[in-house]
């Protein structure tokens, strides 16, 4: 099973990332350009961005579901096993392992310091952790208790956004705990279908910022919202089977997607 990594402006593939003996389930890059794997062979493994295997982190003992490159080097990983464990991205050490959820974790995110991470879970519950201590400050959970698909910090380190099975994405706030606002229109009720933010520049003052949120739906959709209006401006049906994986450049307006079997591609678009 491989993972590749391509050329944005040429399309060409400059690597493949080849060790993993069963399918990958999600990927991360570090700030210095190295990336983490994570596969259902219950590995995690780190490699240089030119295809070259760093280090196999071994220890979950389930399908490694999410994994996440802190700022500080710092690599975390969460699985099927229900735990979430944190590595030394430079030597490989197991610093914690975390009995994190009573179901699988499917999501794990790193603040913008490094000091905290969350996590998600089919329980319904998103945690807040202690890098350091790998204390438990904060559970966050919907009064419908639905399953959370994925969940990443907001570049401010002030909100918390999750999806859940329920067709819905929501943003919290990290300090209250409530749930600011929701955004829905798109299908997820099967899928770990994780959301994103993205910048989307713009003149019209009307727009309500350029902070957006993004996200693949079930039936063949991509879906863009205003982060504070919650408008819909984008909707886009782009294949015929479920967008699993959506991300948003960094400074260009380009989004790469991602599907399910048969059609196996990646599609490159901008917008």
């Amino acid at each position: 099973m491989t993972a590749r990594v391509w050329n944005v402006s040429t399309l060409d593939c400059t690597a493949v990332l080849k060790g993993h003996t069963r399918g990958l389930s999600d990927l991360a890059w570090s700030p210095s350009s190295h990336l983490a794997t994570c596969s259902d062979d219950t590995d995690v493994r780190l490699w240089s961005s030119a295809g070259e295997s760093l280090r196999t982190l071994s220890g979950h003992c389930n399908y490694v579901m999410a994994v996440a490159w802190g700022p500080t080097g710092m690599v975390a990983s969460a699985g099927f096993d229900e735990s979430v464990r944190i590595w030394d991205g430079r030597d490989g050490r197991c610093l914690r392992a975390i009995p994190a959820h009573s179901d699988p974790v499917t999501g794990v995110s790193f603040g913008p310091d490094g000091s905290l991470f969350v996590s998600s879970s089919y329980d319904g519950l998103i945690r807040v952790w202690d890098t350091a201590t790998g204390r438990c400050l904060k559970t966050i959970v919907d009064d419908d208790n639905p399953s959370v698909s994925g969940v990443v910090f907001s570049l401010n380190g002030k909100y918390l956004l999750a999806a859940t099975l329920d067709d819905t994405i929501r943003l919290w706030s990290l300090q209250t705990g409530k749930c600011v606002k929701s955004y829905s229109g798109h299908v997820n009720r099967k899928y770990c279908i994780p959301p994103n933010f993205v910048s989307i520049r713009t003149d019209d003052e009307r727009s309500g910022g350029d902070m957006h949120v993004i996200s693949g739906s079930e039936d063949g959709r991509i879906l863009i919202w205003n982060l504070n209006s919650r408008t819909i401006v984008l909707d886009e049906k782009i294949y015929e089977n479920p967008v699993i994986a959506v991300a948003a450049h960094p400074s260009r307006r380009l989004i790469a997607t991602a599907s399910m079997e048969p059609e196996l591609s990646i599609k490159l678009f901008s917008f």
